[in-house]
């Protein structure tokens, strides 16, 4: 996999609340056509359950990135845009 365009997808889904909404909503799919994932490599982002920004990157970043060694939970995104946004409606 490319590191690049998972990275590429987890920034477009930081930065862009239309896409953030389509990656977790059942548009997932559809996105995802717009980066160079091979076809294993989307079923296995398809496999992904996520509610939230934060679960679906520590999901991704699980599978696709974390050594076995490695498997400790990521600090959380407070302080950052997006947890603003969506835990208190960005009036922080």
């Amino acid at each position: 996999m490319s590191n690049v365009a998972l990275q590429r997808l987890i920034g477009t889904a930081l930065t862009d609340s239309s896409f953030r909404a389509a990656l977790l909503n059942g548009s997932r799919r559809k996105i995802l056509s717009r980066f160079p994932f091979s076809s294993d490599e989307v079923e296995a982002i398809m496999a992904i359950q996520a509610n939230t920004l934060d679960e679906f990157a520590r999901a991704a970043h699980l599978h696709f990135v974390a050594r076995v060694d490695e498997l400790e939970p990521l600090p959380p995104l407070r302080g950052h845009a997006v947890f603003r946004e969506t835990t208190y409606g960005g009036n922080l």
